[in-house]
């Protein structure tokens, strides 16, 4: 604290950080998207391809990623 005592025109930015939390103690980011859309039209021919991924996206959104990549059979 005695850096900030005197009276100098330098600053040590360097030591210092700006964090951001939430109430809850998470990181705060200014781009918070906790619903996330995707428009599916099946009179396409490559829904099928639409399908996938809303699947694949639905699937990493509600699944931990420990749990992503654990075996199936146990």
């Amino acid at each position: 604290m005695h850096i900030l005592e005197q009276d100098t025109t330098k600053f040590p930015f360097e030591y210092y950080a700006v964090k951001y939390m939430t109430f809850s103690g998470r990181p705060y980011a200014g781009i918070c998207r906790y619903a996330h859309h995707m428009h599916l039209d099946s009179a396409r021919i490559d829904s099928d391809h639409a399908a996938q991924e809303y699947t694949r996206a639905l699937f990493s959104i509600n699944v931990p990623l420990a749990e992503r990549y654990r075996p199936e059979d146990t």
